[in-house]
């Protein structure tokens, strides 16, 4: 796994295991990652918080719900954290 410092807290860039990859994570959205997290966030104020902070909601809703996530880097130089409850092997 690999990690970095962001705000004096380790996050990890993925909790995925080097062999699997995301198993359909278009198919999710941040209502479903909410719902099955079972925490009360409002979806208009993870919309108004910056990129960064934003990624770093969705790892610990990840992590709250043992769903799997990654960062995928973009030309336009924006990181997004993608997520799925589901793994698949490469």
């Amino acid at each position: 796994m690999y990690f970095c410092i962001h705000k004096l807290r380790m996050i990890r860039h993925t909790n995925i295991p080097d062999d699997f990859i995301l198993y359909q994570p278009c198919k999710w959205s941040f209502s479903d990652l909410i719902h099955w997290s079972g925490k009360n966030i409002d979806l208009s104020w993870l919309y108004s918080i910056s990129q960064d902070e934003r990624n770093l909601k969705v790892k610990e809703l990840c992590i709250h719900c043992n769903w799997y996530f990654c960062d995928i880097y973009k030309e336009n130089g924006v990181i997004y954290t993608a997520f799925s409850p589901n793994i698949t092997r490469k």
